[in-house]
């Protein structure tokens, strides 16, 4: 997906998801939806021919090409060469092809444009993989592409038998047969899943923004509630819409955002007793919105009592994954002692930073996602990498101060 928001594939793209499936006994392969800026969308038929093919390339002019088509791109063969195919139970969609004269050979059949699967050579190129294609220009189209990133898992109904029983008369057997349920997880799915990968991505996300009738917004309570403490909880309370124009009210820069861009545009919000913030969690905090850290604060410490270093930074590590801390420069500065084996030293600092970032990253997190915290640079990376370097830099230099006046007075005349 990063391909496709950063790189021209099809131009400009402003919404995307996949989902990713699973055959029986093949590699996972993904379905994946993107929606084209206006600016960028397909048009015409001559902008589809820009961006999708249909046909085997020259092979004398795209050799490289017409060798990945070949391999990753033909269909078939089915048909009259091949009724048995499992394309030929439910059917595909036929194409409009230029009868050119090329094909390639495939189990002793020559297979034209005909069976070409429809992609795009740059991205067929860069994957080196089968990647099809399609244009989506009709509400049927978009449903059956739907189907494949919303549906479930697939599924087996199993039926448990006792043979053990067969060779025992004396046993009773249960004349209704048992069926189960069962999902069906192939090896490949079940490493995914172990290893925690994707399995369905959107972006961008997507914030419902709820609006109501006056006096009708909803209210949550159980059936147990008193009737009285659920009124008094709703009474004043605002709604996301109900805040709006109360927003409006007060800032003049309001009234010219719509409902929908009011969150991403209007950065007032931003702003709390005259100081700006740059996130919206520092605004929140300020407003006392968000707890404080104290209690991560003091679970590293009283972790330290028993816990070695490397462990109190895994802790610290996990609570920076899990977005459970609020402000991580707080709670980095009270702490990175215990972090750094209380040893008080700025390159060691930077060091337990080092290790922290690489633990981070086994997550699939990055130390530029906490901006607060100090950014190392690539000279530190360079010089804390080499181990050499960071022994010689783990000394104390107030003891070596000391040591240096000790042996300096024991020096004669000639020796100074």
């Amino acid at each position: 997906m990063t391909d496709f928001k950063k790189k021209d594939f099809f131009g400009k793209t402003t919404a995307g998801m996949y989902t990713v499936e699973f055959q029986k006994r093949g590699l996972p392969n993904a379905h994946i939806l993107l929606w084209l800026d206006g600016e960028c969308k397909l048009k015409n038929v001559a902008d589809i021919d820009k961006v999708i093919s249909a046909e085997l390339p020259n092979a004398n002019l795209y050799s490289k090409l017409e060798k990945v088509v070949s391999s990753y791109m033909i269909h078939g063969p089915c048909g009259p060469a091949r009724y048995n195919s499992p394309c030929m139970k439910e059917g595909y969609p036929s194409h409009k092809r230029l009868d050119n004269g090329r094909f390639v050979e495939k189990n002793g059949i020559k297979l034209d444009n005909r069976s070409v699967v429809p992609y795009n050579p740059p991205l067929l190129m860069r994957y080196q993989a089968h990647v099809n294609t399609e244009y989506c220009n009709k509400t049927n189209s978009i449903k059956y592409f739907f189907k494949y990133v919303s549906k479930g898992p697939d599924k087996a109904t199993l039926k448990i038998n006792n043979n053990s029983a067969e060779s025992d008369k004396s046993i009773i057997i249960d004349e209704i047969k048992r069926y189960y349920d069962c999902r069906y997880l192939s090896p490949c799915e079940a490493a995914w899943r172990i290893f925690a990968f994707d399995i369905h991505h959107r972006w961008p996300p997507v914030q419902r923004l709820t609006f109501h009738l006056p006096g009708q917004q909803s209210a949550l309570f159980k059936d147990d509630d008193d009737i009285n403490v659920v009124f008094n909880r709703y009474e004043n309370a605002n709604t996301m819409f109900l805040a709006w124009f109360e927003a409006n009210k007060i800032y003049t820069e309001g009234k010219e955002l719509t409902y929908s861009k009011f969150p991403s545009k209007f950065v007032c919000i931003k702003t709390i007793d005259g100081k700006f913030y740059e996130t919206y969690q520092e605004a929140c905090y300020a407003l006392g919105l968000l707890a404080d850290d104290k209690e991560y604060i003091d679970a590293i410490k009283e972790a330290s009592e028993f816990a070695s270093a490397y462990q109190l930074r895994r802790l610290f590590v996990t609570l920076l994954s899990m977005n459970t801390i609020s402000k991580p420069d707080v709670v980095w500065n009270s702490t990175w002692r215990l972090l750094c084996l209380q040893i008080a030293d700025a390159e060691l600092q930077k060091i337990c930073l080092l290790e922290i970032k690489e633990m981070l990253m086994s997550n699939g997190r990055y130390l530029k996602d906490y901006p607060s915290l100090l950014q190392l640079d690539i000279s530190d990376l360079n010089t804390f990498q080499n181990r050499f370097i960071v022994d010689e830099l783990q000394y104390n230099k107030e003891d070596m101060a000391k040591e240096h006046d000790i042996f300096f007075k024991e020096l004669n005349d000639e020796q100074v």
